[in-house]
C-alpha cells in the first residue's frame, strides 16, 4: 500500500518539477516540490524495512525452495534405490521359484524311484521268506533223518561194525546239510536286514528333502507377501554366535531344524546354563527380539542337535527366543 502511494505522489511531483524549472528557485513551485521530495524520503523511508522484510522473505523462500529441491533429489535417489530392490527381489523369487520346481521334479523322481525300488525290496523279502521256509522245511526233513540214522545205529551197533562206518558218513552228509541251510537261512536273514534298512533310509531322505521343500515354499510366499523380509523387520536381529546345544523345537513331531524352521516352532536359549539365547548351531540365522518364557518342555519340546538330541526335560520358566535360519522367515509373531 505504501509503494502505490510512492508512485502516486512521484506521478504528481513529476509536472510540478517540470514547472518549477521555469520559475524562481525560490518561489513557491520550488517549494511544493521540495514538499513532495520530503513526502517522498518519508514514504522510502517507512518502506525500507518492508523491503528489508521482503527480501529477508524472498531469501527465505529461495532457501526452501533449494531445500525442497533437495528433498526430491533425495526422493528420486530413494525411488531408483527401491526399483532396484524391486528388481533384485524378483529375481531372488524367480531363482528361487527355480529351485522350488528343481527340488520339486527331484521329489517326483525320488519318489518313483522310492516305489520302484520298494517294489523290488518286497518281492526280494517275499522270496527270501519263500527260501527261508523251504530251507526250514527242508531242516525239518534232515533233522528227522538224522534222528533215525541215530537210531539205527543204537540198534545196529552190535549187528554190524561195518554198517557203523556207512551210517556215520550218511549222519555227516546229513549234518553237513543242514549246517548250510542253517547257514543260508542266516545269510538270508542279513539280507532282509540290509533291504529294511535301505528302505527306511528312502523314507528319511523323502522326508528331508520335503522339509527343504517347505522351508523353500516358506521363503517364496514371505518375498512375494514382502513382509517377512528379516533385512527390515524390527522385531527379528541377526544371530552373534555360535552354540552346540540349547536349540529347540515346542513340537516334537518337528525333530530337525529345517522342519521346525518351516513351521515355526524352532527357538534358542537356556536360562540354566546361561547360555545367550542369540545363537544358533552353525552362527547364522535371526533370533526374535522379544524373549518368551518356554512352558510345556515336558510334554511337546525337544532338543535338536548339538551335543545332544531328544526330549526336553525341566526346563520350563527358561529364558528363550524364537529363531529361523530363513531370511525371509520373519514373521510378525505378535499378531
Amino acid at each position: 500500500m505504501k509503494l502505490i502511494s510512492l508512485l502516486m505522489a512521484t506521478s504528481v511531483a513529476l509536472p510540478v518539477m517540470v514547472n518549477a524549472a521555469q520559475g524562481d528557485n525560490n518561489g513557491k513551485p520550488f517549494q511544493e516540490i521540495t514538499a513532495v521530495i520530503e513526502e517522498n524520503r518519508a514514504l522510502i523511508d517507512a518502506n525500507s524495512a518492508d523491503i528489508a522484510v521482503l527480501n529477508s522473505s524472498v531469501s527465505d523462500i529461495e532457501s526452501a525452495v533449494a531445500a525442497m529441491q533437495l528433498d526430491v533429489s533425495g526422493l528420486a535417489a530413494r525411488i531408483s534405490e527401491n526399483e532396484t530392490d524391486i528388481a533384485d527381489l524378483q529375481a531372488r523369487v524367480a531363482g528361487l521359484e527355480s529351485d522350488y520346481s528343481t527340488l520339486n521334479g527331484e521329489l517326483a523322481q525320488l519318489r518313483a524311484d522310492h516305489e520302484a525300488d520298494m517294489a523290488a525290496i518286497n518281492a526280494a523279502i517275499a522270496a527270501a521268506n519263500a527260501s527261508i521256509a523251504a530251507l526250514q522245511a527242508e531242516l525239518q526233513v534232515l533233522t528227522a533223518a538224522l534222528n533215525q540214522r541215530l537210531a539205527s545205529i543204537e540198534t545196529s551197533v552190535q549187528d554190524n561194525a561195518l554198517a557203523i562206518d556207512a551210517l556215520l558218513l550218511d549222519l555227516s552228509v546229513t549234518s553237513a546239510k543242514a549246517l548250510a541251510n542253517m547257514v543260508a537261512i542266516a545269510g538270508l536273514q542279513s539280507d532282509m536286514d540290509a533291504l529294511e534298512v535301505r528302505a527306511a533310509q528312502h523314507e528319511a531322505d523323502i522326508a528331508n528333502l520335503q522339509a527343504q521343500i517347505d522351508a523353500l515354499d516358506l521363503r517364496i510366499s514371505g518375498l512375494e507377501a514382502g513382509d517377512n523380509s528379516c533385512a527390515n523387520s524390527t522385531l527379528w536381529q541377526p544371530v552373534d554366535c555360535t552354540t552346540n546345544r540349547w536349540v529347540w523345537t515346542s513340537e516334537r513331531a518337528n525333530a530337525s531344524v529345517a522342519a521346525a524352521d518351516a513351521a515355526g516352532t524352532l527357538w534358542v536359549g537356556d536360562q540354566h546354563a546361561a547360555i545367550p539365547s542369540t545363537c544358533s548351531l552353525d552362527g547364522t540365522g535371526w533370533v526374535s527380539t522379544q524373549v518368551f518364557t518356554m512352558q510345556g518342555c515336558n510334554s511337546s519340546w525337544y532338543h535338536i542337535g548339538g551335543t545332544y538330541t531328544g526330549n526336553c526335560g525341566g526346563h520350563d520358566g527358561d529364558q528363550v527366543r524364537r529363531l529361523t535360519m530363513n531370511p525371509e522367515g520373519c514373521v510378525n509373531y505378535t499378531e
